[in-house]
């Protein structure tokens, strides 16, 4: 129900702001910076291959995984020309989990599918990336682009738990090491209408993640599971909304669908370091006006 009403709302936003194509706003300007702290809450859903080194289990694929985070990040973006921004940010993984469900043949017998809860709690995230405008029109209408890298870890965690069969979790002594890799790339447009300071935009963003997990059993160092993780649909639709309150103060408001399921919030402020300081005009000082002096007196 949730997913439909999401779903629902996401509709409804593409519908108001049809007349636009974008991932991310337009470039900030030559010289600018823009400090933004975002929040963010994605489902990615995962294929997964599971490869059990145990001597006792063989390989099993399942297809059925979700990559669930919460991520707060310090993004500090750069202009190095009115059209061109590099950025770069920096952040934690305040929580996350991964879930699906698999089975896999142990000694010649097919075990009853079990449901996995990793829950990957906090870890360390960091990207950079460049954004660009390819065009821009007096009407307020752009159109750009932009490419992405993204690292996540997290490392020594033993909150896993498990369901056979529909019963109920079970917690399991696993220790495990998540890292998680992205490349993003995105084409979008947007409009910016004048006396407002809103900015609609809508794009189309092709994304590959890639995971790797290694977990094993506490005290047992022949149960090893080594699972690898991709994303399962890396095209996706982007639709956003910017609002510059000022001439400084920035928010922006994102949601995405189809390639991952959720949206971001950030507010940010914005810097010119390149702009020239207003030296007020010197005024002239008063000519002092002519003294007439009458005949009689010289």
């Amino acid at each position: 129900m949730m997913k439909k009403l999401f779903l629902i709302s996401l509709f409804v936003i593409i519908l108001s702001v049809s007349a636009f194509a974008g991932e991310g706003s337009d470039t900030i300007g030559a010289c600018r910076l823009l400090p933004e702290l975002r929040y963010m809450y994605y489902e990615t859903p995962m294929r997964v291959t599971l490869n059990f080194e145990s001597p006792v289990s063989e390989p099993s694929y399942d297809d059925n995984w979700r990559l669930k985070e919460h991520d707060v990040t310090l993004q500090v973006t750069y202009g190095l020309t009115d059209n061109i921004d590099v950025f770069t940010f920096l952040g934690a993984r305040l929580g996350a989990e991964k879930t699906g469900s698999s089975s896999r043949l142990i000694g010649g017998r097919l075990r009853m599918p079990e449901e996995n809860v990793f829950d990957l709690d906090s870890g360390f995230i960091c990207g950079a990336g460049v954004k660009w405008t390819a065009y821009r029109a007096t009407s307020g209408f752009y159109f750009g682009g932009g490419v992405s890298l993204m690292f996540a870890v997290t490392d020594n965690h033993v909150n896993f738990r498990t369901s056979t069969d529909g019963g109920p979790y079970v917690d399991a002594p696993i220790k495990y090491r998540d890292t998680d890799y992205a490349v993003t790339a995105d084409l979008h447009a947007g409009w910016h209408i004048k006396d407002t300071g809103l900015t609609p935009y809508l794009g189309v963003e092709y994304r590959y993640e890639q995971e790797y997990l290694y977990a094993y059993k506490l005290g047992d160092a022949n149960s090893v599971n080594d699972y690898r993780m991709e994303s399962k649909n890396p095209v996706g639709v982007v639709v956003g909304l910017d609002y510059m309150a000022n001439d400084r103060l920035y928010f922006n408001l994102e949601a995405q669908m189809v390639k991952r399921w959720g949206g971001s919030f950030s507010v940010g402020y914005m810097f010119d370091l390149c702009a020239v300081p207003v030296i007020p005009a010197t005024v002239p000082a008063p000519v002092p006006a002519p003294v007439l002096v009458p005949m009689s007196m010289k």
